[in-house]
């Protein structure tokens, strides 16, 4: 699914309505069917249903649902923010909601701001996506009355107040329940600044032309289930392990001996034929008891990796090196040995990044169509610190264009950078992942795929989203809050299986 800026919406809304052709009030009427199917769907008749009305098309939006509310018997009341000027659906729909036996209230002034008790709903339709400066005066004390409420609210298309690509904290803005967005997802709710405002949203499709769609481009994309299948690398039935790709894991130091254990249990899980563990000679009896389908492959020193052994003479497939390694200096020297010697795709994650930071020429080493895993703060340490979710991708586009690489940067929407600076943003996973390990899984699962033949941005891609449909599952099987990191990796085989078969 594709994802434009607020700019582009509103030239894809100008090309739906040349090409269709259709009227830009009756693709208004469309939006609001839309938005008033979802809420009937959603609330009872005896809620109390207040509708709050800025002067632009998002408030022509507004008016237009209470409308259909109204004509379904639904409780709703309608207030109207005062404004010198309107649009003109806004005026239309306006006088429609007048013809249908609802006069709504103007808000003029804070002492007539709508009384909102907590058994009511607010739909939020006073500002949509493409603010460029925060709101002021009324408009501002408004969102505030309504934040201070505490009363359930749901926003058409973006929560008024949030711009549509970056949003600074400062600005005023209706914290929602529920956005239903039009059309498409906007960048801004997929951003960590978004939190406080949006717990859950939606889009609604409301018919934008496939041709104005197809004819704008983007480099945002929001990776669904059926792109994912698209990328799916089929398995013959005379497939043998030796034609799935070995799997090279180097992890683990005193202390982090788990690391390793669930980056190898990520690759065993994602369909690889066989599967190398290098780690300090204290990780071999945890290994060994944890994940005996792997191999070996005994570092001499007691508890951090130093030398590269005879093993890595061995023709791997693909590796992941990082989780719990540490940042001695005999380990920074391994890491720069193996960048030299390494022929096969790499994924590098945690401490093998953490060395790269304190170690700047060391990129010099990494292959291009390496693929690195970073955490926000192991991405800020790598590249600098940025003051938004959103300045930090355009930074990831910028750096992995530089560097050739594919940034796999973590977290709630995880963001796939592609060396060409278009994006993959991750649909799947849940606040349960966020917990010790479960990157160690990710990193590990990827570079089974890359064994298995998937190119370094597929595997990602697939990598990601799999990994998180796998926290998914476990979170219906164990809950959010109890959830650990050896639960994703036990549901990456349902995950695939899914994903192979429709099926759980």
């Amino acid at each position: 699914m594709q994802i434009y800026t607020t700019q582009q919406i509103k030239a894809i809304d100008a090309l739906t309505m040349r090409y269709e052709p259709i009227s830009s009030i009756d693709l208004m009427e469309r939006a609001a069917k839309r938005i008033f199917e979802w809420l009937a769907a959603h609330i009872s008749p005896s809620q109390r249903v207040v509708v709050l009305c800025g002067p632009g098309n998002n408030g022509g939006d507004g008016l237009a649902v209470a409308r259909m509310l109204h004509q379904c018997f639904f409780r709703v009341e309608v207030y109207c923010l005062e404004a010198t000027t309107h649009s003109a659906d806004f005026e239309q729909n306006l006088h429609r909601l007048r013809q249908a036996g609802i006069k709504p209230q103007t808000i003029s002034s804070s002492i007539s701001l709508p009384p909102l008790s907590s058994n009511c709903l607010v739909v939020d339709a006073l500002f949509g996506s493409g603010l460029s400066r925060p709101l002021s005066g009324l408009a501002a004390q408004l969102v505030e009355h309504i934040n201070a409420a505490q009363v359930q609210v749901i926003s058409i298309d973006m929560p008024s107040g949030m711009a549509g690509e970056e949003h600074p904290k400062h600005w005023s803005t209706v914290r929602s329940n529920m956005c239903l967005t039009l059309g498409q997802p906007k960048l801004s709710l997929l951003m960590p600044e978004s939190a406080p405002y949006v717990q859950q949203w939606e889009v609604l499709d409301i018919g934008l032309h496939p041709q104005a769609l197809a004819e704008t481009p983007t480099p945002y994309h929001f990776t669904t289930e059926a792109d994912v299948r698209r990328l799916m690398l089929p398995r013959s039935r005379f497939t043998h392990k030796g034609s799935m790709g070995h799997t090279l894991i180097v992890a683990g130091s005193l202390g982090m001996i788990g690391a390793a254990v669930l980056c190898t249990h990520g690759a065993l899980r994602s369909g690889t034929g066989l599967v190398t563990a290098h780690v300090p000679h204290y990780g071999e009896i945890p290994m060994m008891q944890h994940q005996p389908e792997a191999l070996l492959s005994i570092d001499p020193n007691v508890g951090r990796f130093t030398t590269l052994t005879p093993t890595f003479n061995r023709t791997y497939s693909a590796a992941a090196i990082g989780p719990g390694l540490g940042t001695h200096p005999e380990t920074a020297t391994a890491l720069a040995d193996f960048l030299r010697q390494a022929s096969y795709p790499l994924v590098l994650d945690a401490d093998a990044l953490n060395i790269i930071a304190q170690n700047p020429t060391l990129w010099e080493l990494v292959p291009q169509n390496t693929i690195i895993t970073p955490h926000p703060k192991e991405f800020e340490r790598l590249f600098g610190a940025t003051t938004s979710g959103y300045a930090q991708l355009q930074k990831a586009r910028a750096e992995a264009q530089a560097h050739n690489i594919v940034i796999v940067l973590k977290g709630a929407y995880t963001q796939v950078v592609l060396p060409n600076g278009d994006v993959r943003i991750n649909s799947t996973g849940n606040s349960g992942m966020a917990t010790g390990g479960s990157g160690d899984v990710l990193s590990g699962l990827i570079a089974g795929l890359l064994a298995q033949g998937y190119n370094p941005e597929s595997a990602a891609i697939v990598g990601t989203y799999t990994h998180g449909l796998a926290g998914d599952l476990a979170a219906k099987k164990c809950g959010e809050h109890g959830m650990n990191s050896t639960d994703i990796a036990n549901f990456v085989a349902l995950a695939l299986k899914r994903l192979y078969s429709q099926t759980y």
